[in-house]
């Protein structure tokens, strides 16, 4: 493995901006652009990390670019991938350094780099020096790939390899919510604040509970929803990640929470709002 500065990575990959090798060329999208829903918990991030990580050094060498960092905030855990980084004989910051190159047989330090990125809610860029492949992921919970204009054959088998995975297309959501992205739909149930099968009392919010995921909360109001992350990120400082989407925002947090307690978190916030 090697970090890279821009200038760095210019340079390995014979061009004089790096930019161009992720974004120029004959890049062929599937018939239907997917744009799929990034796993929330630790282990299935860690099984997409291995998936992706195969999937690029099976065709050579390839790039990763962290494009962008400190957007969900108390997802992130800086000391652990500065100390991994130090660890690799690199002290440069993302900053300073923001590109990484993985070669055959670095499957392992791939694998760590995408899931630290993923878990810490980070955009990144993938591109195989070759460019037969490419992938974004976002911090709004979604990724998608392309292939190289002589690799369309590639697609096929990488859309296998993720529908094992369980990832899916947000704008396939139904009015499931969260089950629909994160789980079966039958192992969802709706919790409000009287009991287990309580309707919600606010109809912009619903909480959802899955046997894999844990409790997600729902907003069906955008400026509300960035507000209440406000109010998680700065005066509670709860741990969480999100998925966008067109009309609401989903906060996912995890195993760890209950639907109890995510309402209970919304009502403080809401009688905050209303000076109570």
């Amino acid at each position: 493995m090697k970090i890279l500065s821009l200038r760095e990575a210019a340079s390995i990959a014979g061009v004089a901006d790096v930019e161009v090798l992720f974004q120029d060329g004959d890049w062929q999208y599937p018939d239907r652009v997917p744009s799929l829903a990034i796993p929330t918990t630790p282990g299935r991030l860690l099984n997409l990390a291995r998936v992706v990580a195969a999937e690029f050094l099976g065709s050579g060498p390839v790039l990763v670019w962290i494009t962008g960092t400190g957007v969900w905030v108390s997802s992130e855990h800086m000391d652990l991938f500065d100390g991994y980084r130090r660890g690799q004989g690199d002290p440069r910051t993302i900053y300073e350094a923001p590109l990484q190159r993985f070669d055959a047989g670095e499957t392992d330090a791939l694998v760590s780099t995408l899931w630290l990125g993923l878990c810490f809610g980070w955009d990144l860029e993938l591109v195989a020096l070759d460019q037969s492949l490419a992938m974004t992921f976002s911090h709004d919970g979604w990724f998608e790939y392309r292939v190289g204009g002589e690799s369309r054959s590639l697609i096929p088998g990488l859309q296998a390899r993720l529908a094992h995975l369980e990832v899916s297309d947000p704008r396939e959501a139904s009015s499931a919510g969260a089950a629909t992205l994160r789980g079966p739909p039958e192992a969802v149930r709706a919790h409000g604040p009287g009991g287990e099968d309580a309707p919600a009392e606010d109809p912009l919010v619903e909480v959802y509970e899955t046997k894999d995921h844990g409790t997600a909360l729902v907003i069906g109001d955008i400026e509300l929803a960035d507000r209440f992350e406000d109010f998680l990120t700065e005066d509670r400082f709860v741990l969480f990640q999100t998925t966008m989407e067109p009309t609401r925002v989903l906060f996912h947090f995890g195993q760890a929470g209950s639907p109890s307690r995510a309402r209970a978190l919304f009502e403080r916030f809401r009688r905050g709002l209303n000076g109570t």
